[in-house]
């Protein structure tokens, strides 16, 4: 690597993941075992972000349903969870770091996805402060080590912003989608008591099997669906991906490592697309 190269350092090695790359590589490689996902073939995967000890086995869910296709490059989709302004934000480096080593940005890719729209801006400073991509690229490293990533997040979850962002994503990427992994970084719900947790979960799960972006985007605003992502799902499925089935994987939530009981806690789970039964192959 280039020493001018501008790297992104990560933000919650040792706090979320181990910080260390032997150490990191092992316990993804055992979440990964355990998974008993019964589809390898995902074109995109929707998984948590949190500590490990919360959602590793969520997050090994989701890549392992993709690790038999071969990919050239993963699109990480993220939400901004500071303040969300009304833009899109491409990275401006040229690499992320994990502890087991370095991933490439896909830097033709983020150029031409800049000139999409003026929403689309290259701008470090929301990427330094997140998490929520982060956490997935361990995992991006270990099951696809030679693809590029292309790490963006959404502003405001706002149905303009996320049209903007899929004609972008369409553009750039639709003629390529076979060598395309899409991962939208997103919790399921937020501080919800269990009751409520079950009935958002399964009107989120509807909405994404219709599927029916627009009616996501606009629960959310309405705070029927807390899943921080949901403008980044929706994104997802306004794309022209071929026709999708849709897999639920195990469900975890922030209180299941607690000796007390928990009224609220925020839920964790994997969700991924798969080709429908009859889709051509690619």
């Amino acid at each position: 690597m280039n020493t001018t190269d501008r790297v992104r350092e990560p933000v919650v090695e040792g706090i979320f993941y181990p910080a260390d790359g032997n150490a990191l590589e092992s316990m993804i490689d055992r979440y990964l075992a355990v998974t008993t996902v019964s589809r390898r073939d995902a074109y995109a995967i929707i998984s948590p972000h949190a500590g490990y000890t919360f959602c590793g086995e969520c997050i090994g869910e989701s890549f392992a349903s993709a690790r038999e296709r071969d990919i050239d490059t993963v699109v990480l989709l993220s939400p901004v969870h500071r303040e969300q302004a009304d833009e899109i934000f491409l990275t401006e480096s040229d690499s992320f770091r994990t502890p087991a080593g370095p991933i490439p940005v896909a830097a033709e890719e983020i150029r031409e996805l800049e000139s999409c729209s003026t929403r689309l801006i290259r701008n470090d400073i929301p990427h330094l402060e997140e998490h929520a991509i982060e956490v997935q690229l361990p995992f991006v490293h270990r099951v696809f080590p030679r693809a590029t990533i292309v790490p963006i997040l959404l502003g405001r979850a706002s149905m303009s912003n996320t049209r903007i962002l899929a004609r972008a994503l369409e553009t750039v990427f639709g003629d390529g989608y076979e060598r395309v992994l899409f991962v939208v970084s997103s919790n399921l719900c937020a501080n919800c008591e269990p009751e409520r947790a079950v009935a958002e979960i399964e009107l989120l799960e509807r909405l994404i099997e219709t599927p029916d972006p627009e009616e996501i985007v606009s629960r959310y605003h309405r705070r029927e669906i807390t899943a921080c992502g949901a403008g980044c799902i929706a994104t997802l499925l306004m794309l022209d991906l071929p026709r999708f089935q849709v897999v639920f994987h195990t469900q975890r939530n922030s209180s299941n490592d607690s000796n007390g009981r928990v009224d609220a806690a925020t839920y964790y789970g994997a969700l991924t697309l798969h080709p429908a039964p009859g889709t051509p192959a690619e």
